[in-house]
């Protein structure tokens, strides 16, 4: 007899499987929510890190070129688009000696930002120039966001530039960005900084990857300054 009593005693009930298998589901129903949790939180981080280095590498070549701009007022040339999609700027040639001159065009196409090289006749029009000499007159594209792959809405939503009103005590006022664009800078009616605002688009199902937006000021020196 008192072996039975402590045979039944040691066996789990019907009530306490049915308690047991509820707690397990609600213990795996928690763990699956916590990792699907993490999972897309470290999925967005890393979408996003892809978002601001693609704006880092679209930066890196705009200051490249900018920091070739000419030195001295004289040979001063600048031209911002009315739309402010595209920019035209003078640069040292990277081919030959100093003192020549590329012009140098960044400007958004569809949802692709391009780069191309030009050289300026004496009638003061625009030949494309290939810069290199690798044989290549074709634009470059400089700015292309591809986190997702779905086709149609991924890519630079929007690029503008403007340039610094000098009679402007601070790249912090709002009014010291000139708008809209006066006529085409040259020679001594010059700037001391150009600032670029970009917006990255995505079809991505996370709001926060709709539309992030990215703005860069650069100084632009000149000697004697």
């Amino acid at each position: 007899m008192n072996r039975r009593g402590r045979s039944r005693r040691a066996a789990f009930t019907f009530i306490e499987l049915i308690v047991a298998v509820a707690l397990s589901v609600v213990l795996v129903r928690g763990m699956y929510t916590v990792f699907s949790a993490a999972s897309a939180l470290t999925r967005l981080s890393e979408e996003k890190t892809v978002v601001l280095e693609e704006a880092a590498a679209i930066f890196d070549y705009l200051a490249a070129d900018l920091a070739r701009s000419p030195y001295t007022s004289d040979t001063y040339y600048m031209n911002v688009s009315a739309d402010r999609k595209s920019i035209m700027f003078q640069a040292t040639r990277l081919d030959i000696a100093v003192d020549s001159y590329v012009y140098i065009r960044y400007y958004l196409s569809g949802t692709d930002l391009m780069r191309q090289v030009y050289e300026r006749n004496e009638d003061g029009s625009f030949t494309e120039f290939d810069e290199d000499e690798d044989g290549s007159l074709d634009p470059i594209t400089v700015g292309r966001h591809l986190v997702r792959t779905a086709e149609g809405t991924d890519g630079i939503g929007a690029f503008q530039a403007w340039y610094f009103d000098n009679t402007k005590g601070s790249i912090d006022d709002a009014e010291a960005w000139v708008d809209p664009a006066p006529a085409t800078l040259e020679g001594t009616s010059r700037t001391r900084a150009v600032r670029f605002d970009i917006t990255m688009i995505s079809d991505s199902p996370e709001p926060e990857l709709l539309e992030q937006s990215f703005t860069q000021i650069f100084p632009i020196f000149y000697s004697g300054d």
